[in-house]
């Protein structure tokens, strides 16, 4: 093999070995007790991993699409909960018999208690995802280093959003380099419908109604009152020693509690 080909073939195998991953840092505040939590975003093509810091909580989530599962852990406790795709299955049919029990044990009580225990199953009960309609109010705005458009959000009539959005190319990755968030998403779609629209999802469709690219600030509205604020802070593309993404030695593993 020649010199000119060699290097070819090694700066190749480079690309292969050590392509940068993405590191993104961001601040949630929420609008109540103005608690600041730190969310660290580390995203390879197979896995990523989110630390989460505030006056409370020390913790970190593991995400292996290579190898189908998600970890837990805690770093103040010094253990970690393991789930695979078969416990997600397992969570989901629990949740399914748990609701069947109720509603048979229902139909034997006298209708007010009856009603009373309705009431309390659909406070219990997850809501669904409201449908949000965004338009564009502004261009060219900044938050920190990125020029963003501006969207309102709106539920029906009401307000529920604020976007400040960027092109991929400007905050410096690509759509394809957080695809794992997608591959997170189908993890737990056996238990939670859509799961993949609440793993940071970035911009909806290119169609009217939506957004397209990173929301760098979203502030959410309830009511008409600031409910949280959400701003990424900082976005660099970083190689990770691949410990990054395994549990830290020494954490005790806690049992996932699915009765069988």
């Amino acid at each position: 093999m020649n010199n000119q080909k060699a290097l070819v073939l090694g700066i190749f195998l480079l690309f292969l070995i050590a392509y940068p991953g993405v590191r993104m840092v961001s601040l949630y505040e929420n609008g109540i007790g103005k608690e600041k939590t730190t969310h660290t975003l580390l995203i390879e093509k197979d896995r990523m991993r989110t630390d989460i810091r505030d006056s409370e909580t020390d913790m970190s989530i593991i995400f292996r699409g290579d190898k189908n599962l998600f970890w837990s852990i805690d770093h103040k406790e010094k253990s970690y909960m393991e789930i695979t795709k078969e416990d997600v299955k397992k969570m989901k049919g629990k949740m399914e018999e748990g609701m069947k029990m109720m509603e048979e044990m229902m139909e034997d009580l006298p209708p007010e208690q009856r009603k009373r225990m309705e009431e309390v199953m659909k406070g219990k009960t997850p809501p669904k995802e409201r449908k949000i309609a965004y338009k564009k109010v502004a261009s060219g705005q900044k938050v920190n280093q990125w020029l963003c458009d501006k969207y309102e959000g709106y539920a029906g009539k009401e307000k529920v959003r604020e976007v400040w959005a960027t092109d991929y190319p400007k905050i410096g990755i690509k759509p394809e380099e957080v695809k794992v968030l997608e591959e997170m998403g189908k993890f737990f779609s056996e238990m939670i419908k859509d799961a993949a629209a609440h793993f940071y999802r970035f911009g909806t469709e290119k169609k009217e109604g939506g957004f397209w690219g990173v929301p760098v600030r979203i502030i959410g509205y309830e009511k008409g009152k600031k409910e949280f604020t959400m701003e990424i802070k900082e976005v660099k593309k970083e190689s990770f020693k691949p410990q990054i993404f395994e549990l830290p030695k020494g954490y005790k593993k806690e049992k996932l509690e699915i009765e069988e």
